[in-house]
């Protein structure tokens, strides 16, 4: 940039040379024209006195901090628990496997024809107390229960004799079969069970 030595600098320039502000070609230039021009240099130092002053002003001024709003990012992990222990309740409370309380006793009784021999909550655990009266003895038997299409939802074992039972798992609502074999696999009895939701 060449500044003209018959014309004085720009004040805007002058401002931005005491800044440090300008590329090195225009200092370069700037420079060379305070070297002769008397005015422009009582000018510059004006400006860099300005811009001194300035500078001091801004660092004495008092730093004004805004006003704390609420800021609840702190409680993001706190909330962050809360919602997962939450989704774990509902999940714990309404998949199969979660605990409802103690198992609900259901006695299956061996019905002929198509009456259902028991009625239990559905999503509940159930002890099921079977009447093994007049089946083939054995130390145990193999229980089985299926759905209303025949698959299994639920395998285990009962130890005979008096008052025998077994826990079984919350299951959904619909009508069940429970099947008691040996353990060769021979049908020995079958029972209904109905499940209804509660209300």
């Amino acid at each position: 940039m060449n500044i003209d030595t018959d014309r004085h600098v720009e004040e805007t320039i002058l401002e931005r040379y005491a800044l440090g502000t300008l590329s090195e070609q225009v200092v370069t230039a700037v420079e060379e024209h305070l070297l002769i021009c008397e005015i422009c240099q009582e000018r510059a130092v004006e400006a860099e006195s300005y811009t001194r002053a300035m500078r001091g002003a801004v660092a004495e001024m008092p730093v004004e901090r805004p006003a704390r709003s609420w800021d609840f990012a702190f409680l993001r992990p706190a909330f962050a628990i809360c919602a997962l222990l939450a989704i774990g309740v509902v999940t714990f409370r309404y998949l199969p496997g979660g605990h409802h309380g103690s198992p609900v006793p259901v006695a299956l009784v061996a019905m002929r024809g198509s009456d259902v021999s028991a009625f239990a909550p559905s999503g509940r655990p159930l002890t099921l107390k079977p009447d093994l009266t007049g089946l083939t003895p054995a130390p145990a038997y193999h229980m089985q229960i299926v759905d209303g299409a025949g698959s299994p939802v639920w395998e285990g074992s009962l130890k005979s004799g008096a008052g025998s039972s077994v826990n079984v798992p919350e299951l959904g609502t619909g009508l069940y079969f429970v099947r008691v074999s040996l353990a060769s696999g021979q049908l020995l009895r079958e029972y209904s069970l109905d499940l209804r939701r509660q209300n």
